[in-house]
């Protein structure tokens, strides 16, 4: 690469990384988001984590700003909706 070609830098988002997150591709930062509240979340120049509920606030960033994403022992946790009979919605953690 020619001295003056920046390197881009690459993002990886770890879902429900709790203490360990993952970057499985390698990319150059790396995010993790978590319900729980993680003390010092590790002091690195190359993660940021933030502490977020998903599923009612959403992904605390924005659409297309990562370059991919893995959700290791995160999708069980979803609380899946389903409709009574009376057509109510309800919240269900299987």
């Amino acid at each position: 690469m020619a001295s003056n070609e920046m390197t881009r830098l690459t993002r990886h988002l770890d879902l429900g990384c709790g203490d360990a997150p993952k970057n499985p591709l390698n990319q150059s930062m790396l995010y993790g988001c978590d319900l729980m509240e993680i003390p010092g979340a590790w002091d690195s120049p190359n993660f940021v984590y933030k502490q977020a509920d998903i599923v009612l606030q959403g992904i605390p960033y924005p659409d297309s700003y990562f370059d991919s994403v893995s959700a290791f022992d995160f999708i069980e946790h979803v609380p899946r909706q389903s409709v009574s009979s009376e057509w109510q919605a309800d919240l269900t953690v299987y």
